[in-house]
């Protein structure tokens, strides 16, 4: 069971995550569209909830161990004799009989099924928690190829007016050189960086088309123009609280554990194999036989079976035995894996928590940078009109300054990753948790 102080740490993970996607300008393509898309569409999703349906279908299977089988029983037949005899002649006969019958057994105790039907639920339990993990894998992989494309637009804009102001710097260059202001040496300079600035939009633009060929895979539509969302999470206050959350609700261990549960219901239904069983059964039949075609010597035969049937192994040559050791030990395999995935589930939730501390650092960080960068791009541009400061030194602070955004823009990007993933290792990126329409399984 899952502790209340979880679930509602749950609750306040999908109070926050409702705030992000829902923001975006109207006409854009916003968070929760794409998450949408994705969950609706994405084919390795489909094939979970079609191998889900799959193993349900092991419940029935094992309850029918409970439920009598009924079988009817129909037959006609036709025998011709001819029998010649020396000296006479021949005699010719003819029988046509027929015959019904209806057989019912009725299990009234073996000790494997029950354990069985067990076994089958953990099962369903497991594929359904594994279900949930690949749902979660999906929309984290739909989350992060959406801020891929925003951040890349982005960073394709940045550079955009980078090329459009070192522009109107050459030629400002190019100018001031005509009237001696400015040398050669500064033109050329002017020049480079322009270059550079157009190299860089172009890795942009490529790298861009390449997050919407990503986005395109995983959300199976064309992302068209994206809006940023704006981070709202309520995440785990504490580290502990979140390593504590993906040990607890982390599908993958939840899939795990009842795989687990499962295992240890196969010891007992391997164990009750050396168990007495009893059934009852009951069958009711009836044939005809008319005898010869004229209808002479017609007889009719009524019949009616009842039996109670109770079945003790004695031995049965170390089978179930060793069936059963074999089973413990693959529970104890099972056990340990169990183990593993915690630990798993827990890393992910550490490394998800410094890798949004870590973004949460930098934004800082680059802010402050780009406040500086401005004032002193502002400072250089003005003592450069006086001739104190040279255009490489104007060029290199605008340069300096770019470079300041960009790294923002990533930042706030891996931000957004980061807190996705740590829903994620907590167990509460799902379509449920999300408010997304819920695909039948």
């Amino acid at each position: 069971m899952i502790p209340e102080t979880w679930r509602a740490c749950g609750s306040a993970f999908a109070a926050g995550l409702a705030l992000l996607l829902a923001a975006a300008p109207a006409g854009a393509m916003t968070l929760q569209e794409a998450l949408s898309r994705a969950q609706a569409t994405n084919p390795t999703l489909a094939a979970e909830q079609a191998r889900l349906r799959a193993v349900d279908e092991q419940i029935p299977q094992a309850m029918s161990g409970y439920r009598p089988t009924v079988t009817a029983t129909l037959g006609i037949s036709r025998d011709l004799t001819d029998t010649r005899y020396e000296g006479i002649g021949s005699e010719r006969t003819e029988t046509n009989a027929k015959s019904a019958s209806v057989t019912a057994s009725q299990p009234l105790f073996d000790a494997t099924v029950a354990s069985a039907v067990r076994r089958a639920e953990r099962l369903v339990e497991a594929e359904r928690a594994t279900l949930l993990a690949t749902e979660q894998t999906v929309l984290l992989n739909a989350a992060t190829a959406y801020l891929d494309v925003v951040k890349n637009q982005e960073l394709v804009a940045l550079n955009t007016a980078n090329v459009a102001l070192l522009q109107r710097q050459l030629k400002a260059a190019q100018d001031r050189a005509r009237v001696g202001e400015y040398t050669r040496t500064d033109v050329a300079q002017a020049d480079s960086r322009l270059a550079q600035a157009v190299a860089s939009r172009l890795a942009a633009d490529g790298t861009l088309e390449t997050a919407r060929a990503g986005f395109v895979r995983i959300v199976g539509s064309l992302p068209g123009t994206l809006a940023a969302p704006k981070p709202a999470f309520r995440l785990p206050k504490t580290l502990e609280e979140a390593s504590a959350l993906a040990r607890a609700n982390n599908p993958s261990v939840l899939s795990a554990a009842y795989a687990e549960d499962a295992q240890r219901h196969y010891i007992d239904r391997q164990f009750g194999q050396m168990l007495p069983s009893a059934s009852l059964s009951a069958s009711g039949s009836r044939s005809w036989d008319p005898g010869r075609d004229d209808g002479i010597d017609y007889t009719r035969t009524d019949s009616l079976t009842a039996r109670v049937q109770v079945t003790a192994p004695l031995y049965q040559a170390g089978l179930p035995e060793s069936q059963v050791r074999e089973a413990k030990q693959t529970a104890g395999q099972y056990h340990m894996q169990t183990r593993e995935q915690g630990n798993q589930s827990v890393e992910s939730a550490v490394t998800a928590w410094a890798a949004l501390e870590a973004a949460r650092a930098n934004i800082h960080s680059y802010r402050d940078q780009i406040k500086a960068a401005q004032t002193a791009l502002d400072g250089l541009r003005e003592e450069a009109k006086v001739g104190s400061r040279t255009l490489l030194d104007v060029l290199d602070q605008e340069q300096e300054l770019l470079t300041s955004r960009v790294n923002l823009v990533g930042a706030q990007r891996d931000e957004t990753v980061a807190a996705f993933q740590l829903l994620a290792a907590c167990g509460q990126l799902s379509a449920e948790r999300l408010g997304l329409e819920k695909r039948a399984h």
